[in-house]
């Protein structure tokens, strides 16, 4: 039993998660902090059309579906962004509005595409069928997104604390940015494991449960990792044993544990 759980397809796809967890979860905390929860979540059906169209084109190569991902992702927040003044709409209003519109836009192209598309897979995710670039995504992403979250934790800190202040430091526009590229970045390794319509989880997930354990910013960064670690790790081993997806699994126990937080620490 223990060897047909941890076989090297499941040491590949823990691989992907620890990085993943590490990659997603500080980022999730800002992302609550600046209540931008739904951005994450538009951000990771931006993707879709990209995906869909990559897949389309490559055969459906990791490599292409991952290249047209990142494309549409960027694309939506450069242009939401562009417009966010024109429309004279909130952040997150024309985030929704263009998620609806990236979701439809994806789905269309999957149908197009027929039995090239694996829609299923770009949906929800296949972490036990990764192959050495998926891998090596969620590894560089990991490590990319922990050296940027370090490098720009302080512009960041204050600027999410009060958007007003010093909005026109060019410290706190490079510090934006740059979280904006890190949360681009790794939205793409994520969804090839656990899916567009999925992967915001771990970023918020792991997020709302640290906020009741947390404390400071710092801690909570660091406790939201540790729920997004021991979840991908129940997630895939109960995967296994239940011969069903895991990533629907993973984001079921961060679910879980941020309720039960919130009945345990009913003095936060």
């Amino acid at each position: 039993m223990i060897d047909a759980i941890f076989d090297a397809q499941t040491g590949r796809a823990l691989v992907s998660g620890l990085f993943l967890a590490i990659a997603t979860a500080p980022i999730g905390v800002f992302l609550l902090v600046r209540r931008l929860a739904l951005v994450g979540d538009a951000l990771g059906h931006a993707v879709l059309p990209g995906a869909t169209l990559g897949a389309l084109l490559s055969g459906g190569a990791s490599w292409g579906i991952s290249f047209g991902a990142a494309i549409t992702g960027s694309a939506l927040f450069g242009f939401a962004a562009s417009v966010q003044k024109r429309m004279k709409l909130q952040e997150d209003a024309v985030f929704a509005l263009f998620y609806l519109g990236s979701l439809s836009l994806g789905l269309i192209i999957a149908d197009i595409g027929g039995a090239q598309v694996d829609l299923e897979d770009i949906l929800f995710g296949n972490i036990l069928n990764l192959d050495n670039f998926t891998v090596f995504l969620s590894v560089f992403a990991g490590i990319i997104s922990l050296g940027g979250m370090a490098y720009i934790y302080k512009p960041l800190l204050l600027s999410s604390i009060d958007k007003n202040f010093l909005e026109n430091s060019p410290k706190i526009k490079n510090a934006n940015g740059i979280f904006y590229v890190l949360l681009a970045l790794v939205s793409v390794a994520a969804f090839q494991s656990l899916g567009t319509l999925l992967s915001v989880g771990i970023f918020i997930g792991p997020a709302i449960c640290a906020k009741y354990w947390g404390g400071e910013i710092k801690r909570q960064m660091l406790t939201s990792v540790f729920f997004s670690i021991g979840a991908m790790i129940l997630g895939l081993v109960f995967g296994r044993i239940l011969e069903i997806n895991p990533a629907p699994l993973v984001v079921l126990v961060l679910v879980i544990c941020a309720i039960a937080s919130a009945f345990i620490r009913r003095e936060f």
